[in-house]
């Protein structure tokens, strides 16, 4: 600090000797100007870490000097004291509003001018220091973000090109299995040999197996990738689980006779997303069959509360144990690699389902029954049928 440069602006000489005793005394540099303009030529020079200027001087008065420092980028963060006689309000007033940081009354005392010029001169360090480090921080905090976008990119391609290779996978997958699927129908129908014929329904059931592994893959990655483009459709919600459950036992040969459909659900229009929620049913359904016990009956029940459908479906199997509960809705869990149905990626999948369309899932065992899937998804009414 007893470094710094300040500058006298006086156009009384005797002024200028005095405080500059002053301020070399307390090891300070001055420098000296006899008039506004002479102060306004030396900061183009050199800029000092402080000024004192004094406000009665001809030609310049101090309050022009100090509006032409602080309108201009360069000099405006000099901080300005004020030398005045004139210690009326409107004065001192005046002194602020041109930017003056301080004003020391004259005849003033060493002692309060020291005290002043280093209280200001230790601001504008301070003030320096921290705009050097918000500068510094604002530089790296660039960098950092240039970093992040430049990795998020990457993370973006690699995710594209994932997603990419998966959708192109399931449908080149289609070309062959379709064709298996229709050889094998064409040579059923040549081969009388029941044995034969038999390879054939299990090579068909292949098929189908890969086709499903294909369809939960490319849906899988759809909802991941948040690419998934949602359409919700005006249904009878009633009808519209009768028509799932019609479907797909015949599809899957799935035994109608052990599945007990319970509805709570009056006849009425609501607005939900079908795709989604019928590929969850399926894979619940699927997953209840493969787990029941002999012919036991699987049953579903549904209803609607305060805008949200709840529909479960319990089976009469062993239920789940309590590990299978605490990872029923991984996927890639221990025991499971990859399923397009059961218990694995069939449930997995079917919570990333509903939490797509702001849904819930819950697996739980139900006491000398077995084991049931709760789904819970909002409906919007539209009107009754």
């Amino acid at each position: 600090m007893s470094n710094s440069l300040i500058l006298i602006v006086d156009d009384n000489l005797k002024n200028l000797q005095v405080l500059g005793s002053i301020l070399k005394e307390a090891k300070f540099k001055a420098a000296i100007a006899t008039s506004g303009f002479e102060a306004l030529d030396f900061v183009k020079e050199k800029l000092p870490d402080l000024i004192l200027l004094d406000i009665m001087m001809p030609e310049m008065d101090g309050i022009e000097v100090c509006k032409r420092l602080k309108s201009n980028e360069i000099t405006r963060k000099i901080p300005i004291i004020f030398l005045t006689a004139k210690t009326d309000a409107t004065t001192i007033k005046e002194a602020f509003d041109v930017g003056a940081q301080d004003y020391i009354a004259k005849p003033f005392k060493s002692v309060e001018l020291l005290s002043r010029v280093e209280t200001h001169i230790e601001i504008k360090q301070n003030r320096e220091a921290l705009e050097q480090l918000n500068a510094t921080l604002e530089e790296k905090i660039q960098q950092r973000t240039l970093e992040l976008t430049i990795a998020n990119e990457k993370l973006n391609k690699i995710d594209k090109a994932k997603s990419d290779f998966l959708n192109l996978i399931s449908h080149e997958l289609r070309t062959p299995l379709n064709a298996i699927k229709g050889f094998s129908y064409i040579l059923k129908d040549v081969v009388s040999d029941e044995k034969y014929s038999d390879f054939l329904d299990e090579i068909n059931e292949a098929a189908d197996k890969l086709v499903r592994i294909s369809d939960v893959s490319l849906l899988i990655t759809s909802l991941q990738f948040e690419n998934f483009k949602k359409r919700t459709v005006s249904i009878n919600l009633r009808q519209f689980i009768v028509s799932i459950v019609d479907t797909y036992c015949t599809k899957f040969k799935w035994n109608k006779e052990r599945l007990q459909l319970n509805f709570a659900i009056s006849d009425v229009l609501v607005e939900i997303e079908t795709t989604l929620i019928s590929n969850a049913l399926v894979m619940i359904l699927d997953n209840a069959f493969k787990h029941s016990i002999g012919n036991g009956i699987i049953t579903l029940d549904s209803k609607i509360e305060n805008s949200q459908a709840i529909i479960s479906i319990t089976d009469n199997g062993k239920g789940f144990t309590e590990k299978a509960l605490e990872q029923v809705f991984n996927f890639f869990t221990e025991k499971t690699i990859f399923s397009a149905s059961g218990l694995g990626v069939g449930l997995a999948t079917v919570k990333l389902i509903m939490n797509y369309i702001a849904g819930s899932v819950k697996a739980e065992n139900v006491e000398g029954t077995g084991a049931r899937v709760t789904i819970c998804f909002p409906v919007n009414y539209i009107s009754s049928v």
